[in-house]
């Protein structure tokens, strides 16, 4: 189901609100999926997911290694999301669906 560029702010918190998980990058979408209370697990390119990331017990955040975080201006950070993994990113999904 694709509703890109169809919802309106409020129909996108209605339906963030009836999912289980949000899996997604770091963007408002996620911000507001935590905050209607949806677990989320937040993919991180070069912004600092200790200063960015989901709030404690709402989430999950996985994100490259810390050698590349917060080194956009370099042109290094910009790719820093392609060496977040497939199997990192399932693993937070699966955690954060055995404990909801």
């Amino acid at each position: 189901l694709d509703l890109s560029g169809q919802l309106s702010l409020a129909e996108s918190a209605a339906v963030a609100e009836a999912c289980d998980l949000y899996v997604g990058n770091d963007s408002g979408m996620a911000l507001m999926a935590a905050a209607v209370g949806t677990q989320v697990v937040v993919v991180f390119g070069p912004s600092d997911p200790r200063r960015y990331g989901p709030v404690p017990g709402t989430g999950r955040a996985v994100a490259p290694a810390t050698g590349a975080v917060g080194r956009l201006a370099d042109g290094v950070g910009s790719r820093a999301v392609e060496t977040v993994s497939v199997d990192a990113v399932w693993t937070a999904v699966e955690e954060s669906l055995d404990e909801s």
